[in-house]
């Protein structure tokens, strides 16, 4: 199947609160920088990782605590250091899948208390994107589209990261956790054709 193939008629469930007009990225939350460091501590590359690092960021980084607002320059800096260690894209997947296990457990507590009586799905997570967004980075757009009863496509732009490829895969691996969640089983495929150096595209399926 084509990655732009869709079997149904594709429904806007997100739109973009801003068509055209959306604002890149100036700030991000750093609990997202300061989880995804914590995770390539926990697995051993934190040394090789600090050795990659800009050192005109080097200081922000090392000394960097979870709960502020940072430029985007300084996640950059971070998330091109990644990059250079080369793991694999399924390693780098499964570090941004226990960085969304850290930040959204606590930002859909309430949702993930909810789920467990029943009647809560993965577009329920959806519903919330431009809050979650809103918690974590200072700019960008997000629209999310519905191709089936558990098929979606999530645009995300604004992004200064698009460009990294450790960012896509992780963020990858991020959306993957989100949504499984609220299901079984989930899979993300990125979408080269709809991205570009600034803009993100998934599709997303669940079981």
């Amino acid at each position: 199947m084509a990655e732009d193939e869709i079997v149904l008629t594709p429904e806007v469930f997100v739109p973009f609160e801003f068509p055209g007009q959306a604002r890149p990225a100036t700030h991000v939350r750093s609990t997202l920088i300061v989880s995804s460091m914590q995770t390539l501590r926990k697995y051993g590359h934190y040394d090789a990782y600090v050795k990659r690092l800009d050192p005109a960021y080097h200081d922000d980084l090392v000394s960097l605590i979870a709960g502020t607002w940072i430029p985007v320059e300084i996640g950059l800096a971070h998330y091109l250091a990644a990059d250079a260690l080369e793991l694999d894209v399924r390693t780098i997947d499964s570090f941004g899948a226990e960085v969304s296990d850290r930040v959204n457990r606590s930002a859909l507590a309430l949702v993930l208390k909810i789920s467990r009586q029943g009647g809560v799905t993965p577009w329920t997570a959806f519903a919330r994107v431009h809050r979650l967004r809103e918690e974590t980075f200072d700019g960008t757009d997000i629209s999310v589209t519905k191709l089936g009863p558990k098929d979606a496509r999530f645009d995300w732009v604004g992004i200064p990261y698009a460009a990294v490829p450790y960012y896509r895969a992780s963020f990858g691996g991020f959306l993957r956790a989100l949504v499984q969640l609220f299901s079984a089983t989930a899979y993300t495929r990125f979408l080269t054709a709809h991205s570009t150096p600034t803009s993100m595209s998934y599709r997303i399926s669940w079981a």
